[in-house]
């Protein structure tokens, strides 16, 4: 009895797993990049600093250049130029990236992998030496990617990744998860919290590459001046105030790397696929609903009493119609000794 009680008011839940099969699972969005950003025109973006921001040490300049590169702190991301002398450099950098979205597994086993063969991309500033690592992020089903997470893939590498797909559905009681429209993704959350706290917030303004964000609707874009004098603060290491709670209704992905030897003149070889088309689901349900509780009562009270809940209802109408008599009684005979004196 008192553990069926404490389920009950306690809301205690269970999880149910279940692993189901499909006929196409969808990849993750994969983004591919060369490893190091040296296809800018640094001497350029040095005089344009230098003339925009007065006399800079060649320290600050590179600090200021390398947090321009990552994406004013966010790697491999659609950016916005500065300025028109900014504008041939970026898109060949950004034109560098490969983004893969909306891509299926229609089968099982190796047969059915998604083979990715690059070229060595050939720097603009080292003397046309070709790369020899390439950066691979993965992201899940929405436009927001992290620098996690990531792998590495290296010249005469033969890289075979193996995707594993876990869903998610949680109860929303003890906050335990949210439905929060900007928590949808692992990485919109994280991004949502760390433009939040770091731009918007303290400089009540946005980034330039991240102002079609949502919450970044209805603030001007911020000056590069404001970005270059708090870049410390901005880029610092300490962990955000608030924590991204993860939503309700997810995806989860894992994978494993395994990489070989390949001797392959001028080229990086990546295999990617799913072990087979199925995936985990994982639904957290209510120990006891409300019918469920009465039942398990009525059970409860049938096996050790011998009774049910509708005979314990009639055994207390019985019992407070007699207390009821009672009473009476003792009225009258209280009355008629009062007359009697």
């Amino acid at each position: 009895m008192y553990h069926v009680l404490y389920d009950y008011f306690t809301n205690g839940t269970t999880t149910r797993l279940t692993v189901k099969q499909n006929a196409t699972l969808l990849f993750p969005s994969i983004h591919i990049c060369p490893k190091n950003p040296d296809h800018l025109n640094y001497d350029v973006l040095f005089r344009d600093i230098t003339r925009r921001l007065g006399n800079l040490s060649m320290e600050v300049k590179a600090d200021i250049l390398l947090y321009f590169i990552a994406g004013t702190g966010f790697q491999n991301t659609n950016v916005e130029e500065w300025s028109a002398v900014y504008r041939d450099s970026v898109r060949k950098l950004v034109t560098r990236c490969f983004r893969l979205d909306n891509y299926y597994q229609k089968g099982g086993g190796s047969s059915h992998s998604l083979r990715l063969n690059f070229k060595h991309t050939k720097g603009l500033i080292n003397g046309g030496a070709a790369q020899k690592q390439v950066v691979v992020h993965f992201g899940d089903e929405y436009p927001d990617i992290s620098k996690y997470p990531r792998i590495y893939i290296t010249d005469n590498d033969y890289g075979t990744v193996k995707f594993k797909l876990r869903k998610v559905s949680m109860m929303r009681m003890r906050e335990n998860c949210t439905t929060d429209p900007l928590s949808r993704g692992r990485y919109t959350c994280y991004l949502s919290r760390w433009l939040q706290e770091k731009i918007i917030e303290p400089f009540n303004c946005t980034l330039p590459h991240l102002r079609n964000v949502t919450i970044s609707r209805g603030y001007n874009i911020c000056s590069p001046h404001v970005i270059v004098s708090h870049y410390g603060d901005i880029m610092s290491s300490a962990t955000l105030k608030n924590k991204c709670i993860l939503n309700c209704e997810r995806w989860d992905l894992f994978f494993d790397l395994y990489t070989n030897w390949h001797r392959k003149d001028n080229a990086f070889r990546l295999d990617l696929s799913y072990r087979d088309l199925s995936y985990e689901e994982y639904v957290e349900i209510e120990m006891l609903s409300l019918p469920s509780f009465i039942s398990q009562i009525g059970g409860q009270l049938g096996l050790f009493l011998g009774t049910s809940i509708i005979s314990l209802i009639h055994l207390t109408c019985y019992l407070l119609t007699k207390i009821t008599e009672v009473r009476l009684r003792v009225k009258i005979l209280v009355k008629d000794r009062s007359i009697d004196f």
